[in-house]
């Protein structure tokens, strides 16, 4: 019996499940330090690689997190998480698709890992794929009906296809689960503004506003609302704050310029369009 080996092997579980415990606590420095004695004492150690390639992702060393997740990956092929955790190191890089595969492999091998399909439904939509994301983020939800998030991603999606009164029961589900993130509020505003439903747009967009003075989201789509009504100070107020608060969009200076062109403020409205010019937005 080779008690060095076991020893070793022994000495190396504990500095595993010490990292385990660090890595919770968000000390991912320790967990480094830790996970890398432990691979010293034994190469061979799935969860430290694993272990040490969850903290490379929080340091956002992603390159360094995929080679340890590969190393994992090798020395435990079936470890969904091993997978799901390269997906999301992958995602960071914008290779979506790579991602899409991983994700695809922690289902595989464990059908109910619901953060799988959440995350790969967002990767979906990065590639425009938004009938395979609504997919994922409908099991999502049936495996976790009250994170209003994942409401909300399906939305976008739905709003991605122009299905824009199915994106307005999403919105407003995500909004009854969590009714102070002012991105909710923002998605229904514009579902509504497609629908030309402009009152129950800035209905949500004021919302948003009072929630977060500084959305500048809000101001921008509720002014564009106020266009559609006719109301042209009240939208130069909007498109004014908009351009406070996000100077450098060119769009929002030309649609206040059509604003003051309306309201006969031509002087101005040139100035708007110069403006939009020279940030490069031509109508």
């Amino acid at each position: 019996m080779d008690l060095s080996r076991i020893t070793s092997g022994l000495a190396s579980n504990i500095l595993t499940h010490s990292a385990e415990i660090e890595l919770n606590s968000d000390n991912c420095d320790k967990v480094i330090k830790l996970t890398s004695r432990a691979i010293e004492r034994n190469p061979n150690d799935a969860a430290a690689y694993l272990n040490r390639g969850r903290a490379y992702i929080e340091l956002e060393d992603y390159n360094a997190a995929i080679r340890d997740l590969d190393k994992a990956i090798r020395l435990s092929p079936n470890n969904a998480k091993a997978y799901f955790n390269r997906g999301k190191a992958y995602d960071e890089l914008e290779n979506y698709k790579q991602a899409v595969k991983d994700y695809s492999e922690a289902i595989r091998l464990d059908s109910e890992f619901e953060m799988a399909y959440y995350k790969r439904g967002k990767a979906y939509s990065k590639l425009e794929e938004y009938q395979n994301a609504i997919k994922d983020f409908s099991k999502s939800i049936e495996l976790s009906p009250k994170d209003a998030i994942t409401y909300y991603r399906r939305g976008k999606a739905y709003f991605k296809l122009k299905k824009y009164d199915t994106a307005i029961k999403d919105f407003s589900k995500a909004i009854k689960l969590d009714d102070e993130d002012t991105d909710y509020f923002v998605a229904r505003g514009k579902a509504y503004f497609k629908l030309e439903k402009y009152k129950d747009a800035i209905e949500d967009f004021d919302e948003a506003i009072n929630m977060d003075e500084d959305c500048e989201l809000a101001y921008y789509w509720r002014g564009m609302s106020n266009v559609e009504l006719e109301e042209y100070e009240d939208a130069v107020d909007d498109f004014s704050k908009s351009i406070e608060l996000s100077p450098d969009d060119g769009i929002t200076y030309y649609k206040r310029g059509e604003c003051y062109q309306e309201l006969g403020k031509k002087s101005k409205a040139r100035a708007d369009f110069d403006k939009a010019k020279e940030l490069g937005y031509e109508d």
